[in-house]
């Protein structure tokens, strides 16, 4: 049973996180985005390192495409406050990330965000649930990712750049490099790794 907590849903790789329940789930939000008409504000997806979460990311990003919801994709693995604030800027109802956030290496999971990028909250996470309780995999409607992506269903973007220039918005870069600090950063597996190496 898909069973959301209270930071998305989370579930043992290969037993629960499977392709066909990423699929229920997607289905399931699309039939509620399509319910509310609010498809043309577009979704945004990401994923995180975890295994799987790329390919996750284009099993959601397929079904809400073959559902007529415009999908930005982003297209390598980012921490989720990027998806965040990349769904609040694009003004997106709702958007989502692959990741089991802090769970064990494995698990695998699906955090739904909705308006300004926040947190779902039960009212949401319990609708999704009901819906995912009446569909059958027979009616989950998907599509090829390449092929969404050529007809514009899924556009590929990357946020990184657009993400960190807020941040450094916000901060007295000046101050920082008179203050002569010395920093260790260890990302250990984390989705920050790109950003400490500069790959933005």
């Amino acid at each position: 049973m898909i069973k959301f907590g209270t930071g998305g849903w989370r579930a043992f790789i290969g037993e629960e996180f499977t392709k066909d329940n990423v699929k229920l789930v997607a289905q399931a939000v699309a039939n509620i985005i399509n319910s509310e008409n609010v498809a043309e504000r577009g979704f945004v997806i990401g994923y995180d390192r975890r295994f799987l979460s790329d390919k996750a990311g284009r099993w959601f990003a397929e079904v809400l495409a073959a559902n007529n919801i415009p999908v930005s994709f982003i297209d390598k693995f980012v921490p989720t406050p990027i998806v965040m604030y990349k769904a609040k800027s694009m003004g997106c109802a709702y958007s989502a990330c692959i990741t089991a956030s802090h769970n064990p290496a494995d698990y695998n999971g699906i955090k739904v965000f909705i308006e300004g990028g926040r947190d779902a909250d039960e009212i949401i996470t319990e609708k999704i649930e009901a819906q995912i309780a009446t569909l059958s995999l027979q009616e989950v409607i998907s599509g090829d990712f390449d092929v969404c992506v050529e007809r514009g269903a899924i556009t590929v973007i990357n946020p990184m750049n657009e993400f960190v220039d807020s941040i450094i918005d916000l901060i007295d870069i000046e101050a920082i490099k008179n203050a002569n600090l010395k920093v260790l950063i260890d990302n250990v597996w984390g989705c920050e790794k790109r950003i400490a190496d500069g790959a933005h």
